[in-house]
């Protein structure tokens, strides 16, 4: 379990996590920006444009059109990152991953291929096979090979953060066995069944960072070069859309009890009137 450390270590934790998460770096992102021969920055840059000026020439108007790689969402990000620490929400384990030598980095499932270990088609991918259509881990590869460099890569250890799900699973079992026994919920069925299914299984431990060329680690002081995976800076993403459309300019703008009460949040008053 990760213990909070003294405040110059927090200073330190804060500054690095900022310089990461500020960049809004993902593997997907990664992986297009090589292909373009760009900057993950510049790529979002350039996409974020494009998609702006597509909403705009169908005259689709938004009262905020945001994005991820901004400081307000650094801010939000960083502090639920921090305050999930602090309460004693994460914990560290170790992994195998692929590492390429050549390339000098831990290869994200998107940059190897191989031999499937199930169906033996010869093109898998580090996640899925596209031959049979299962889900693989990229350790699980035959003749596996670096994307970018098409040399061998070879399995090594990599410590990683992980959310703690498991110490919340009851906690969120009985909030959906309240919220469901409402006559009014508005869940769909399909949306019921998948959920309760997921809760049988049981909630395991996720890890929230990668290991990412692109910039420094997260809280703690772990490992130069990981940085927060998808689900976490995109699931914040909402939050910052919030904070952007309130207009303050703040990641302060009570995102917390937004979480909460999302439909009666005053920052939702502030929508243009048509």
């Amino acid at each position: 379990m990760c213990a909070p450390g003294n405040q110059d270590e927090s200073d330190d934790v804060s500054e690095r996590a900022d310089n990461y998460l500020r960049r809004g770096v993902q593997t997907a992102t990664e992986t297009k920006a090589l292909q373009e021969g760009c900057t993950p920055r510049e790529l979002c840059d350039k996409y974020h444009a494009i998609h702006k000026g597509i909403y705009e020439w169908f005259g689709i108007d938004f009262t905020h059109f945001g994005r991820t790689t901004t400081g307000q969402q650094t801010e939000i990000c960083q502090d639920m990152f921090l305050k999930l620490h602090e309460n004693g929400f994460t914990s560290t384990q170790s992994v195998d991953q692929l590492f390429c030598n050549k390339c000098d980095k831990f290869l994200a499932d998107r940059f190897v291929t191989g031999t499937c270990p199930m169906c033996a088609y010869d093109d898998a991918r580090g996640d899925q096979c596209d031959g049979c259509g299962k889900l693989i881990n990229a350790v699980e590869l035959k003749d596996a090979k670096c994307d970018m460099c098409k040399g061998p890569p070879e399995v090594k250890q990599s410590t990683h953060i992980f959310l703690s799900l498991d110490k919340l699973q009851q906690k969120t079992t009985d909030h959906l066995d309240k919220e469901l026994a409402k006559e009014d919920y508005r869940w769909s069925a399909n949306a019921v069944g998948i959920t309760r299914a997921w809760m049988k299984l049981g909630l395991d431990p996720r890890c929230i960072t990668r290991d990412l060329k692109g910039g420094p680690g997260g809280p703690g002081g772990y490992n130069e070069g990981q940085g927060g995976a998808g689900g976490f800076p995109e699931g914040s993403g909402g939050f910052q859309g919030g904070a952007g459309g309130a207009g303050n300019g703040s990641a302060t703008f009570r995102y917390q009890p937004f979480r909460y009460q999302p439909f009666r949040h005053q920052s939702f008053r502030h929508q243009k009137k048509r």
